[in-house]
């Protein structure tokens, strides 16, 4: 099960706002997607990378202790190049600055 990595803000501007409408069991009944929606309906909302609002189609909200959202199963979130390069740019230079700790 791959979980969906959420945010609580957009302060930099790269997120998407993703709001789930819940129907009246608490289950998500529709979504809207984009930072301009204002909802108008009881729901839950988070911010989501860009290529993940993209494919929100492919992702289960799933409610318990908190909400969280998860891949649906056989699905696969594809990241775009320039995210992955980015991702793996940021563990690179995670792994170095340990390295550079490491040795003080």
């Amino acid at each position: 099960m791959e979980y969906i990595q959420t945010y609580n803000t957009n302060v930099n501007g790269d997120k998407m706002k993703v709001f789930f409408v819940l129907d009246e069991n608490g289950g998500a009944k529709s979504v809207k997607v984009g930072n301009q929606v204002v909802p108008s309906e009881e729901g839950i909302q988070f911010y989501v990378d860009k290529h993940v609002a993209l494919q929100i189609d492919k992702c289960d909200l799933i409610i318990e202790s908190r909400p969280y959202l998860k891949v649906k199963d056989g699905e696969t979130i594809e990241i775009p190049d320039e995210v992955q390069q980015r991702e793996e740019r940021i563990k690179e230079l995670e792994k170095e600055l340990e390295e550079l700790r490491g040795n003080q």
